[in-house]
């Protein structure tokens, strides 16, 4: 199957996880109190980014070997490295409900909820690289379930805190089992390759440390809120992580579809080619990054009314947004131009020594500017400006060592700002047919009125002033066919 058309079919289902996300997402924001909002993402989401960074350490070896067509052997390792990982996550989240104050009970489904973490981590690596399509399927399925969850436990039954992380840890542990079974990891073939696979996992294990920079560069950033808690107090973190985690969301989404430009690389394919597939993520993104920057106090009803005076940083952490999925797009490439071979390890290390290097100016601007802030509102534009240039550090360092990706680089940014200027246009002349609603279904009704004016705007825009977009649309329907017919092949 074509590039374009995997690259299609992942945005697709990648949307749908952010979709998904998305709704969970309001009712969390509105259901759950500031505090036990500002707990849960640190708790939670920052845990977590740490957990899968650490879980990836070996997971990285063990996606480069199975994209290049592992064996038996491989996947019975697989299953071996998920239960370790779940071990550390659990051993983390014992470590740090203390440190957050949680309750008995709380603690215990947040080290629950963060082995799961751990284990869905490898089993996604795994079946990323094996079935690429099914990895879309698996991250849906994980989305969709903890949505369900959420409105069960959080919006129906009012569990508040404990809902929300009962629901992280059933929707990914299940959605890790469904994944290693997509992957053939079963405890029928770990007995039957035991040794082999034991083997293996020693290997990868070997090659961890390679991978350490990359490991150390997500706990670093995970520590943004962290740092913005213990500066500015929790209604800054609830503030700004309740409107930019909606936007946030697109760059997972599009960190999840670009995932596959890393074995895309591995496999053979051409710098273009990922370059094509990293800017139609672009492409999708900008309206709605558009719309939300253009009419914040909508986003800001949309979500939870009391955090309105967050609204005015919404237009800038929508641009740092679309600056970071191009940054994201281009780290993935650079570790997919690392050759397998001797001194691979080496390579891979100075790659990721770059993204901690960015990391940790990141990590610096938001302290510093966090420190200096009089208000959560001027906390949260550091923060949001910090996280651009994260993003812009992100695309530009890698073409300080790798001259292939400069063009590259220079490209995808300037795509995000292109496609950025066209959505704010449409939105700017497609408002919500009224002001900011108190109740939450008159709002989603206004906004979904005025967006749908504006994607069409956007469409209209794009066809008129952008070639790429026209080629991309007429291969697709040329080759739709061919993605049904080969769908299952594919995945």
């Amino acid at each position: 199957m074509s590039v374009l058309l995997v690259a299609v079919a992942r945005l697709i289902l990648f949307a749908l996880t952010a979709l998904a996300s998305v709704g969970s997402g309001f009712i969390l924001a509105r259901k759950l109190a500031a505090v036990d909002y500002a707990v849960y993402q640190v708790s939670l989401r920052r845990g977590g980014l740490a957990v899968a960074a650490l879980a990836s350490a070996a997971g990285l070896w063990m996606y480069r070997s199975l994209s290049r067509g592992g064996g038996s052997g491989e996947r019975a390792a697989a299953l071996l490295l998920a239960g370790g990982a779940a071990l550390l996550g659990a051993a983390w989240g014992a470590a740090a409900a203390p440190l957050l104050g949680l309750d008995a009970g709380s603690s215990l489904l947040l080290a629950a909820a963060l082995a799961g973490m751990g284990a869905w981590t490898v089993a996604r690596l795994a079946v990323e690289a094996l079935r690429p399509l099914r990895a879309g399927a698996a991250a849906l399925l994980q989305r969709l379930l903890n949505a369900t969850l959420v409105v069960a436990l959080v919006y129906l039954l009012r569990l508040g805190l404990h809902g929300a992380l009962a629901a992280a840890a059933v929707a990914w542990w299940l959605a890790a089992a469904v994944a290693l079974r997509w992957t053939g990891a079963g405890l029928g073939l770990l007995r039957s390759q035991a040794l082999a696979a034991l083997e293996v996992l020693r290997g990868w294990l070997r090659r961890a440390p390679a991978a350490l920079p990359n490991t150390a560069s997500t706990i670093v950033a995970v520590l943004d809120a962290v740092a913005v808690y213990a500066l500015a107090g929790p209604l800054a973190v609830a503030g700004y992580t309740a409107l930019t985690n909606i936007l946030r969301l697109m760059v997972e989404a599009a960190n999840s579809a670009m995932f596959y430009l890393h074995g895309l690389l591995l496999r053979g394919a051409g710098l273009e080619a990922a370059a094509s597939a990293a800017r139609l993520a672009l492409l999708v993104s900008a309206p709605l990054l558009g719309y939300a920057a253009a009419h914040p106090e909508h986003l800001a009803a949309l979500v939870n009314a009391s955090y309105l005076w967050a609204a005015p940083l919404v237009p800038l952490a929508a641009a740092a947004v679309a600056v970071n999925v191009a940054g994201v797009a281009v780290q993935q490439m650079h570790r997919g131009l690392v050759e397998p071979g001797e001194g691979e390890a080496v390579r891979l290390a100075r790659v990721f020594s770059l993204k901690l290097l960015a990391e940790i100016a990141y990590i610096a601007i938001v302290i510093a500017a966090v420190a200096a802030a009089g208000s959560p509102l001027e906390a949260g534009l550091g923060w949001a400006a910090a996280y651009l240039a994260r993003g812009l550090l992100y695309a530009l360092l890698p073409t300080a060592v790798e001259p292939r990706l400069r063009e590259t680089a220079l490209r995808l940014l300037a795509s995000a700002a292109f496609y950025m200027v066209l959505g704010y246009a449409a939105a700017a002349v497609s408002p919500p047919p009224g002001p900011p609603a108190a109740r939450f279904f008159r709002e989603a009704l206004l906004v979904a009125r005025g967006l749908a004016l504006a994607l069409v705007l956007y469409a209209a825009l794009v066809a008129v002033l952008d070639p790429y977009a026209r080629g991309v649309a007429a291969a697709a329907v040329r080759r739709l066919p061919i993605l049904t017919r080969r769908l299952g092949w594919a995945g």
